[in-house]
């Protein structure tokens, strides 16, 4: 709850445990953050959309379920213009082989 608070981030998979309880996510961890800039402020009233790249991805070498993927994500207001630009690495969760 307090890092919901402080962060003001309102996802419900951390803030509502029935929901949690049937969410299937596959991140199990954020490993890094690198290459953060906010090039350009964000205010009220504004409209943001992001888009993400896989930059690279492979197995875990200690787990065998799970993988490492390094992600660049970038955020743009209503006009396009760019207001956030990182990198970061997520542990995921790998999909189960079928069969």
């Amino acid at each position: 709850m307090l890092f919901s608070a402080l962060t003001m981030n309102t996802q419900p998979l951390h803030l509502n445990e029935d929901f949690a309880r049937q969410t299937e996510g596959t991140i199990v961890a954020n490993l890094s953050y690198e290459k953060i800039a906010h090039p350009h402020p964000v205010f009220h009233g504004d409209t943001l959309t992001v888009e993400t790249e896989v930059l690279e991805k492979r197995d875990s070498r200690s787990k065998p379920d799970r993988g490492i993927v390094r992600l660049k994500h970038i955020g743009r207001k209503q006009a396009g213009t760019v207001v956030i630009e990182l990198e970061r690495t997520v542990l995921f969760l790998k999909r189960p082989k079928s069969g």
